[in-house]
């Protein structure tokens, strides 16, 4: 007879495997879901409670790192998936990832840390700017050791005269971004008449322009070279290079120098992003001599370089490379590049040092990484000093006197601006802030120049045109155009307020406490730009990190022509 079943035992399933231990059914979604929700809501709050919009993205940059490690955690060790789900599941994230990084390759950020990417086997602009350096005559002047000139004159050099209708230096004449003249603003109808366009090497420099010559800095391979080139034709004069490269650790803000070369006396002065300072013959770029001010100093490199151009103040060229124990501020022989003297204790900024009249004193002003000091041309010795820091030290915005005497200073990073009174009595100074942006009313200038005229100020408050008076820092109005200016560059002219839009737009605007309206605007660059637009006679000078330009305009009056000395 066969057995019988046992009707009184208890059946046993069969042991599952793995697959089946973690079904579908074993799936615990409920916590991948809380995860994701609870990050929603962080981002929210990020977004509403952050003080600017390069706070917004960067502590966005947080709330996903965070998301994603949370995730990860939850998908290995709490999804009740199978093994097997969860390891391809994070094999397809990592191989779309591996594609994305196949496709493309980044190129650095926008003004707001949002990355910049482009197509891996599109043509790199350093290919592009070889490709044409190639077809020139020469790339570099030929190399020639380095004289230091034998007396302080200039009958040693090709002179070069300045014109008080040229653009010797960063931001104009007065290094403050104001033009005196008037220009049409029919560029809808009739825009700018290109006169040439071609490759440049990287870097933030601008240009200085005197007579039919322009000067800038830019990085061709591992060298940093200061330039020449004819205005009317954007051929290549001369090109003299020194061998060093500046780049940013982790990608940010590009590589290449930053600061504009100064022309003086027919020299150009030009500074280097890694702190090499070289003086050059204007017409022959004949190198005469150069110094490492960080060396000189004894301080190390900053975040993202040296970028305060060179100041010129009688026969002294004037730094402030940061150093410690009386070396943050330093002043060279312009002749022959001897250290005159070192001041100074204050970690650098990025601002070039100003040369201002405040409380009927001759100074120099310094906007450091951690205050604002005010410091005496014959020796550097401290006057004055106003502490002023935000989270990163980044001080980059010119200060400016306002009519008053007092100090105007902004800065980006959710800092905010202030309006300085700077008196002295009986040889001793006091420094009392009348003003200091608050909350929403911040002002906050990035690494973008305000300009200043009849008691109101105008800048890009992160990004944003806006319009503040000065005497009471109260916000007048603000204004956002489209496309958006973004972190560009702003000039003043007469009769309108000329942007630079970090995406290669310039534009017109009218402007007055009344309030802000775009007249017109064109394409001038094709990519990203942060560095300074320039107008000198009938010519608007643009580039960035992948091309220079310079276009005809029309103005309304005649603002002369680049003829005779200044008096």
């Amino acid at each position: 007879m066969s057995a019988q079943p046992d009707e009184n035992k208890i059946p046993v399933p069969p042991t599952p495997t793995d697959d089946t231990t973690n079904s579908k059914s074993g799936f615990r979604w409920k916590t991948g879901l809380v995860i994701t929700g609870l990050t929603l809501v962080a981002e929210v709050v990020v977004w509403y409670t952050a003080n600017d919009r390069t706070q917004q993205i960067m502590r966005s940059y947080i709330t996903f790192g965070t998301f994603l490690c949370a995730f990860l955690l939850w998908w290995f060790f709490g999804s009740g998936l199978s093994w097997k789900t969860r390891i391809k599941g994070f094999g397809t994230a990592c191989l779309l990832y591996a594609v994305f990084k196949a496709v493309f390759r980044n190129e650095g950020t926008y003004g707001d840390f949002l990355p910049r990417y482009s197509l891996r086997w599109s043509e790199t602009p350093e290919e592009r700017a070889e490709r044409y350096w190639n077809d020139l005559p020469f790339r570099f002047s030929p190399p020639k050791p380095i004289e230091r000139p034998p007396d302080h004159g200039v009958d040693n050099v090709f002179t070069l005269p300045t014109s008080r209708h040229d653009w010797p230096q960063f931001r104009g004449p007065n290094r403050n971004g104001i033009i005196p003249t008037s220009v049409k603003p029919d560029w809808n109808q009739r825009p700018p008449h290109s006169q040439w366009r071609h490759p440049i090497g990287l870097g933030w420099s601008s240009f200085a322009a005197v007579g039919k010559k322009i000067f800038t800095h830019e990085q061709r391979g591992e060298m940093e070279v200061v330039v020449c080139y004819n205005r009317e034709t954007g051929l290549q004069k001369w090109a003299s290079p020194t061998r060093t490269r500046f780049s940013h650790p982790a990608g940010l803000g590009g590589d290449g120098p930053r600061a504009t070369p100064a022309v003086h006396d027919s020299r150009v002065y030009a500074l280097g992003a890694t702190g090499i300072l070289t003086c050059h013959e204007a017409m022959t770029g004949r190198a005469l001599w150069q110094t490492n001010i960080l060396t000189d100093a004894r301080a190390e490199n900053i975040e993202h370089g040296m970028t305060g151009s060179p100041l010129i103040v009688g026969d002294k060229v004037i730094v402030n490379p940061g150093g410690q124990n009386g070396r943050g501020v330093t002043a060279y022989d312009r002749f022959d590049g001897e250290l005159l003297w070192a001041a100074g204790n204050h970690p650098a900024g990025y601002a070039g040092v100003r040369h201002e009249t405040i409380d009927g004193v001759d100074q120099l002003v310094v906007f450091n990484g951690d205050s604002v000091t005010g410091h005496r041309i014959e020796d550097g010795a401290e006057l004055w000093h106003f502490p002023w820091q935000n989270t990163f030290q980044i001080n980059v915005a010119q200060p400016i006197v306002l009519d008053d005497g007092d100090l105007f200073i902004g800065s980006g990073y959710s800092l905010g601006s202030a309006k300085l009174n700077i008196r002295q009595k009986d040889g001793k100074w006091t420094v009392k802030d009348a003003w200091k942006g608050a909350g929403n009313n911040k002002f906050k200038l990035k690494f973008n120049d305000a300009v200043y005229r009849d008691g109101y100020l105008y800048g890009l408050d992160d990004s944003i045109l806006t319009c503040v008076e000065a005497s009471t820092g109260k916000r007048v109005w603000r204004i956002r155009t489209e496309p958006p200016i973004k972190y560009g560059q702003l000039l003043l002219l007469d009769n309108a307020l000329l942007a630079m839009a970090e995406n290669g737009d310039v534009i017109l605007l009218n402007v007055s406490p009344e309030g802000g309206k775009e007249l017109c605007r064109f394409k001038a660059l094709e990519s990203m730009t942060w560095n300074h637009p320039v107008i000198v006679d009938n010519h608007l000078l643009v580039r960035n990190d992948r091309e220079a330009a310079a276009y005809v305009i029309r103005h309304l009056d005649s603002p002369g022509t680049n003829q005779g000395e200044l008096p």
